[in-house]
């Protein structure tokens, strides 16, 4: 047990210096900071306001009212925000370490690969930029659909997020893993930010067919959508056990599968 808290001390000692340089980063290209931040403000403002112009015509969408397709859209760009600047502009590195031959280095320090390639890059400010404008949308639906959700509720929902984060990252390190087979992997990259991008919807717009793989197949569903309805009271309880298995299957697969990857991998050198 000592050795395993040791550990985590030692990783997280790690990541801190990770995050320094990142901020050390920003700071000292402060013009990039704001050209990357602005459109992606102006994206998330425009969001908004074409849903409060789309509910001017019509009173709900696929049976969602303004304010909870609000609420779903705060939830989805906190854990755009959270897995995009974390984790996302670290491992869309993979392939380029693989085929560079940079992944020979990283393989030399004594640290996990994975934990490596997922974290050496810090933290990418401007994409957890949508984190504050999730945050205000998130307060601004529960103000306006009169929910008080208790501290219980609020604990659910928040390690609901928390999963889906592991679960979004999972995925696309497997995704990014097949570069150590299949080659240049950059059109399947952008392939899963497209697919990503449907945890922003409320489901009901699909198929039963389709809600049954969003929620199994590739379980999009759990992302956003998921939190948002137990934090609307929808959803019952088993579903925070349900996010909680899915995010430990996945990152254990994922984990797995870049050991794979690894045993497979011929140094440029070799």
């Amino acid at each position: 047990m000592k050795l395993m808290v040791d550990k985590i001390k030692r990783y997280a000692k790690i990541y801190l210096v990770f995050v320094r340089f990142s901020i050390v980063h920003w700071m000292e290209h402060r013009a990039d900071f704001w050209l990357r931040i602005i459109p992606q403000a102006f994206g998330i403002v425009a969001t908004f306001f074409t849903l409060i112009f789309l509910y001017t015509k019509v009173n709900n969408i696929a049976g969602w009212t303004e304010p909870e397709l609000i609420l779903l859209f705060g939830t989805f760009n906190v854990i755009n925000g959270v897995t995009f600047g974390l984790n996302i502009h670290n491992i869309a590195k993979v392939n380029f370490y693989v085929h560079t031959g940079l992944l020979d280095l990283i393989l030399l320090n004594p640290v996990s690969s994975q934990f490596a390639v997922s974290s050496s890059s810090g933290i990418n400010f401007p994409q957890a930029a949508p984190i504050i404008p999730g945050v205000i949308m998130i307060a601004y639906a529960l103000s306006k659909l009169g929910i008080d959700a208790s501290f219980v509720t609020l604990f659910g929902y928040a390690v609901m997020l928390v999963c889906s984060c592991i679960i979004a990252y999972s995925l696309w390190l497997i995704t990014l893993t097949t570069s150590f087979w299949i080659g240049r992997v950059d059109g399947l990259h952008e392939v899963f930010i497209s697919v990503f991008q449907i945890a922003r919807n409320p489901i009901e717009i699909f198929g039963k067919g389709m809600q049954v793989v969003l929620f199994t197949v590739i379980p999009v569903a759990l992302l956003s959508y998921a939190p948002t309805k137990l934090l609307l009271g929808d959803y019952p309880w088993l579903f925070v056990f349900a996010s909680i298995a899915a995010a430990v299957i996945s990152f254990l697969l994922a984990r797995w599968f870049w050991g794979f990857g690894l045993k497979r991998y011929s140094s440029v050198s070799s």
